[in-house]
């Protein structure tokens, strides 16, 4: 039979997995909002990165960060363009 002190010690632990499980939730719920604006800022307005992060965890943010960034090759061709236009016009 358990003591009083053994049972407290039970419900303590069980209250701290719970705490601990809903912080693993909320940090989870966090790092996949804050990777899903990333994968915005990199130009993927459709992905679902928000899901993947979620999901996987770590994996996600992982596969995140390493998304080329669309929006900063579009800059790089435009600039190129241009570039290659003036070009093309002092050549003629």
């Amino acid at each position: 039979m358990q003591s009083v002190q053994e049972k407290r010690k039970v419900k303590v632990i069980k209250i701290m997995v719970v705490i601990v499980i809903i912080l693993y939730i909320i940090m989870n719920l966090v790092f996949a909002s804050l990777m899903n604006s990333v994968a915005k800022d990199k130009g993927y307005e459709n992905s679902s990165t928000f899901i993947l992060v979620l999901l996987f965890g770590v994996i996600g943010i992982l596969y995140v960060i390493s998304l080329p960034d669309l929006v900063a090759r579009q800059q790089k061709e435009d600039i190129l363009n241009v570039l290659l236009n003036i070009q093309q016009r002092e050549g003629k």
